[in-house]
């Protein structure tokens, strides 16, 4: 494994390093801040980008042990810092983290995820009921939600953005109990360049730290991304196809153009071989809950948008809730394996 987006953390491991030497390096880090955070003092407390780690993926616990459905994000806005025991409103490298969230919990920042699946009692619930309105819905429908990344830094504080987000270590322990199950469950990202027009982008060559044909990590921080690199840097094959009658595009150098128009999807499989294992999982790749930049031009969504009359108040958040309502619904009944042939939901896009 590596840190993804290395950006001034000298304390940090270069190169490829395993993750018993990566993980540890990360907490020490983020304990000397979270340190200084809890001492107050207005003003910038560290000379470096302050290292975080997730602060909710101890909710995995109360989970499902082997659910039907994977729902997978990035990594939550410092707003969270604001709940920490004793903190104050300190200063980071000049700017200070958001106003807290909603409830502490993923997605729950302004909520935007939870309130698309339209949970019953959720809009009126106080914060701690929310999360287990979360946590007990997840559990009805079988499914999980995780964030793919374990650590990172951010150039501003406050900045929500996922492009703000560097030194970035992928959570390896989520790869390794998807990989290790003797099934194949669906994978849900909330954020990729599949469903969006960016594709899978791979590097052409040799650079630095690049490989030809990996997944790009310069500036983007989509989930998906994230997911196939991470597999990648731990010798994994990949390889991507729209349904099972259409041949499997390698993660290579040779099928960048391939993979470039490998967009405007919302299911697909993917393939993954190392030695003589292979596994094969159902993606669905559906729109950011938060995040509208450039849906108004998704072929997707333009198609569906078409098809409403009348049109809804809030279309782009009809199209979200709808989506994720099928999402759910296909996963409910089974129909989520890599013969799985999507519904009829939405038109054809040439």
């Amino acid at each position: 494994m590596r840190i993804y987006k290395p950006n001034d953390q000298p304390a940090l491991p270069a190169g490829v390093q395993p993750w018993p030497v990566l993980q540890p390096a990360c907490t020490a880090l983020n304990e000397g801040f979270i340190d200084a955070l809890n001492a107050g003092g207005g003003a910038a407390i560290t000379p470096h980008p302050p290292q975080e780690i997730h602060p909710y993926l101890h909710f995995r616990d109360q989970m499902a042990k082997r659910p039907k459905l994977y729902i997978i994000g990035t990594f939550p806005p410092a707003s969270y810092l604001r709940v920490n025991p004793g903190f104050v409103p300190t200063i980071v490298n000049g700017d200070a983290p958001n106003a807290g969230p909603g409830f502490n919990f993923f997605h729950g920042n302004d909520e935007a995820f939870w309130r698309l699946l339209n949970i019953p009692g959720f809009n009126a619930a106080a914060p701690l009921q929310k999360i287990d309105l979360c946590l007990a819905f997840l559990k009805q429908h079988n499914a999980v939600y995780s964030d793919i990344i374990y650590s990172c830094s951010r150039t501003q504080i406050d900045d929500t953005q996922d492009t703000a987000l560097n030194n970035i270590l992928v959570n390896k322990p989520l790869l390794d109990e998807i990989t290790e199950r003797d099934d194949q469950p669906c994978l849900w990202f909330t954020s990729s360049g599949v469903f969006n027009s960016t594709g899978i982008p791979v590097y052409l060559n040799n650079g630095g730290t690049n490989i030809p044909g990996n997944v790009k990590m310069e500036r983007e921080c989509q989930a998906y991304n994230l997911f196939l690199r991470g597999m990648q840097d731990q010798g994994w094959n990949l390889s991507v196809r729209s349904s099972v009658a259409d041949p499997w595009i390698a993660l290579n150098a040779a099928n960048e153009n391939q993979l470039g128009d490998f967009n405007h999807k919302y299911a697909h499989d993917l393939q993954i071989t190392r030695a003589n294992e292979v596994l094969i999982y159902r993606v669905l790749t559906g729109p950011s809950p938060s995040d509208s930049r450039g849906l108004g031009r998704n072929l997707l969504y333009q198609g569906w948008n078409a098809l409403q009359n009348p049109v809804p108040p809030t279309p782009t958040n009809a199209f979200r809730a709808f989506i994720y309502a099928q999402f759910l619904k296909a996963c409910g009944q089974g129909l989520l394996g890599p013969a799985w042939i999507a519904p009829p939901f939405l038109p054809p896009v040439h």
